[in-house]
């Protein structure tokens, strides 16, 4: 048994396994952190830095954003992955953050490893008390500190309310390329807006938004528009258009998804005049009746998920009936929302119910070898089962990516901000600092010396690493003082207002582009209080994940 070994014994049987346990565990996950911090740390802010990814395929991507980072960085470490899919949680749940969840958790873990280490001799303190702690401080947070440094604001879709597109331009600011435009953030208003279903309360994104990319060396981003009802098909042939909507409301059409449909039609091509008369003398009735129904419907457009045979494609040719055809399963998906349409499978399903209608067909570009369809029903301009669409324009595809990330973050901030509590917070490191100071002041009424102090002041040292970055990355062109010298004094400004009174607000930030400090409230930098709960609880239940382990196990298999 293990237990009769001595101690050397046994530290010599884990390292023989490579088990690491006790501090020894918490220095493997210290090296991970630290290395994933190091890598996000010039992420953040209006002057953030980007990375170049190299992928195994050859292909490149450039992005500063966190969350686009952490998806394709190739961990071969177990502990940096844990980290990775916490943090990455941040950006499923509220669509934005995960690069502050990151660099947050990593300092609180430096922090308090460091803190461990020092009293690892007197092993005054257990990793759970730690953990049951940091619960208690994150309560006192939720209930009693955010309240405090946090504003009301009139949560509404009203086009007249500013403060919606102070928030779509912040998220819009800190990408690779500034994006912070009139149009974009009108943009984006819009596509809310739209997605808001007044019944539900609930603003549905996934279904009934659909994002474009479109590049070409004649357009710039500021072309990039916002196409209500619409949504547009990737193709990867012509369509055949042959409907003009010149003296008609609506164009009828159906939709085809299974492939097996087609199964009844003859698949030899139509070479010559002579086998095309054969064709047509040829008892092929399922071809001849399909053209019959839909023309008895009135159907000017067949949609289908896959390629149809090329003599019912001639057939329909000659009816002047449209055929677009290998169509990708989501456009599919977007154009039934947008037609109310019902795709079917065999032809004994099509019934008037199945039919859908559009407006206008139009083929906007082809690039490469895709080919875009824009799909128009202007007759359902806002419905419960509606879709529009953002075009995103740019000149080279690595700003329009860039833009997209942007967009996309912008998109699912607002949404989270008008589904939850109307509080907003001042950005810049405003927030962080303004927290860290409530900290200070509620720790100076513990005693001395006492756990729960302690690790309230080291919470109060993490979350001024926002700031601090903040600092670092603007290269404080115009200035001499250090950034320790500038953090001093902004926490000294943000103290000073919280002993005056509880309900005063200090709205002192970081500029990120001048490093100076500045009122944020003029600066229009606000962030919505939900986001900035979010990454402190996902960064206080990666920390708790992180202490309550106490072996790493890494099994080597046998030669």
């Amino acid at each position: 048994m293990i237990n009769n070994h001595s101690d050397k014994a046994i530290e010599n049987y884990l390292n023989e396994k490579n088990i690491k346990s006790g501090l020894k565990s918490l220095d493997s996950i210290q090296t991970i952190s630290n290395s994933i911090f190091s890598i996000l740390r010039t992420s953040i802010g209006p002057r953030s830095q980007s990375k170049l990814i190299i992928k195994s395929d050859g292909s490149y991507l450039i992005s500063n954003d966190g969350s686009t980072i952490l998806r394709n960085l190739s961990m071969r470490n177990s502990i940096g992955n844990v980290l990775v899919q916490i943090s990455l949680s941040q950006d499923r749940e509220i669509g934005d953050g995960t690069t502050s969840v990151v660099l947050i958790t990593c300092e609180l873990l430096r922090l308090l490893i460091q803190y461990l280490q020092r009293n690892s001799l007197e092993q005054k303190y257990h990793q759970i008390t730690l953990t049951q702690v940091l619960y208690e401080f994150l309560t006192l947070i939720d209930t009693e500190l955010l309240p405090s440094i946090s504003m009301e604001y009139q949560q509404s879709l009203d086009r007249n309310n500013e403060i919606l597109y102070k928030l779509a331009g912040v998220a819009l600011g800190t990408k690779h390329y500034s994006y912070w435009t009139d149009n974009l953030t009108q943009l984006i208003i819009d596509s809310v807006e739209f997605c808001n279903n007044t019944v539900s309360k609930k603003i549905d994104l996934r279904n009934s938004l659909q994002i474009q990319k479109l590049y070409s060396g004649n357009d710039t981003i500021e072309s990039s528009e916002f196409l209500r009802s619409s949504c547009i098909l990737t193709l990867s042939s012509v369509p055949m258009l042959l409907v003009s909507n010149d003296n008609q409301n609506s164009i009828r059409i159906i939709i085809i998804n299974s492939k097996s449909f087609f199964n009844s039609v003859n698949s030899s091509p139509i070479r010559d005049l002579t086998e095309m008369n054969n064709y047509f003398q040829r008892d092929d009735r399922f071809a001849n009746e399909f053209v019959k129904v839909i023309e008895k419907y009135g159907v000017s457009a067949v949609f289908c998920r896959h390629q149809i045979p090329d003599q019912l494609l001639q057939l329909l040719q000659m009816n002047r009936i449209s055929v677009i055809q290998n169509i990708t399963e989501d456009s599919l998906e977007k154009l039934e929302r947008l037609s109310s349409s019902i795709g079917i499978n065999s032809l004994n399903d099509l019934s008037t119910i199945n039919i859908g209608t559009l407006t206008d067909l139009e083929l906007l570009t082809k690039y490469e070898n895709e080919y875009y369809l824009k799909c128009t029903n202007n007759g359902d301009t806002k419905s419960s089962n509606g879709v529009s669409v953002i075009l995103l324009k740019g000149p080279t595809k690595d700003i329009v990516d860039d833009l997209e990330i942007g967009i996309i973050d912008s998109l699912y901030l607002l949404k989270s901000t008008l589904e939850s509590s109307s509080r907003l917070v001042y950005g810049g490191g405003c927030f962080e600092m303004a927290l860290a100071a409530k900290l200070l002041e509620y720790c100076n009424g513990l005693p001395l010396g006492s756990l729960k102090r302690d690790i309230g002041e080291i919470l109060a040292e993490t979350f001024q690493v926002i700031p601090m970055l903040l600092l670092i990355n603007s290269s404080l062109d115009q200035t001499s003082m250090t950034p320790q010298t500038i953090l001093s004094n902004l926490i000294k400004k943000h103290q000073t207002t919280s002993t005056k009174s509880n309900d005063a607000l200090c709205s002192l930030g970081i500029d990120g582009w001048s490093g100076d400090i500045k009122d944020m409230s003029t600066l229009n930098i606000i962030e919505p209080l939900t986001l900035k709960k979010s990454i402190i609880n996902t960064s206080f239940e990666a920390c708790i994940t992180f202490l309550r382990i106490d072996t790493y196990l890494h099994f080597i298999e046998d030669e």
